[in-house]
């Protein structure tokens, strides 16, 4: 599975759903299956399939590697969390990953993770950016 593949998922997504999602469910590589999963959850419509298609997104995110990249990630999942309104989610993960930060050992790397975050959701809830930008704080104290 390369970057066509999930491209390709994510286009026919648009189209048929839940066609999509059984594709995405199907990708080996949790990272990869993260992404897809995700990327079809915000085409799904709001219900079941749809919560469950974010669940299993936030799943695959948990069995990357290390905390590092469990972190980025979820980014994604964070990402299709906002988008179909789903912020007491949103809030429940970003804490999730949050506590993972003191798991990746060099500094830079936990100020870098902190800054994807922000830049690539900049739109986040208030409470939730305030508590990105106080871990943040820690780090470059």
């Amino acid at each position: 599975m390369d970057e066509a593949d999930l491209l390709e998922i994510n286009r026919l997504a648009h189209i048929a759903p839940e066609k999509s999602l059984k594709h995405a469910r199907g990708i080996r590589d949790p990272w990869v299956r993260c992404e897809a999963l995700a990327g079809v959850a915000v085409s799904l419509p709001e219900g079941k399939l749809q919560k469950q298609a974010l669940h299993e997104s936030i799943d695959a995110a948990m069995l990357v590697r290390d905390a590092a990249r469990i972190i980025e990630a979820s980014i994604r999942p964070l990402e299709a969390l906002l988008s179909v309104g789903r912020s007491d989610r949103f809030a429940s993960l970003l804490s999730r990953i949050l506590a993972m930060l003191p798991d990746v050992p060099d500094p830079a790397q936990r100020r870098e993770l902190l800054r994807l975050l922000l830049t690539r959701i900049p739109y986040m809830p208030e409470k939730c950016r305030r508590e990105v930008v106080h871990a943040l704080d820690g780090v470059l104290e």
